[in-house]
């Protein structure tokens, strides 16, 4: 019995997981453009923003018409994915109850 209560405890963090999985990877992109932008790109390559855009869309934070254009300037990849961070954080907020960028990085 106690096997099975473990399980049900453990499945419902699932979703938590995943979305603190999901930030993680947006920060890491996040910071990735942010080093192309002190290196002086200001336009990613055509595969770099597809990723990008679908990233986002993924999260419903991208605006209607970015994305689709082979490229995209840093600075609009970088407002999608804000965008899309703003998102999941309301989704963990409504997961488990007010969590905060802060304390997601420190887990």
């Amino acid at each position: 019995m106690i096997e099975i209560e473990y399980a049900r405890a453990a499945a419902q963090l699932v979703p938590r997981r995943l979305a603190r999985l999901r930030l993680r990877a947006l920060d890491v992109v996040l910071d990735d453009l942010e080093c192309m932008r002190l290196e002086g790109a200001r336009v990613l390559a055509p595969a770099v923003s597809a990723m990008i855009a679908a990233l986002a869309r993924a999260h419903h934070g991208t605006e209607p018409g970015l994305g689709e254009a082979p490229w995209l300037e840093i600075t609009i990849a970088e407002r999608q994915l804000r965008a899309a961070r703003a998102e999941l954080m309301l989704e963990l907020t409504s997961l488990g109850g007010g969590l905060t960028l802060d304390r997601i990085r420190m887990t």
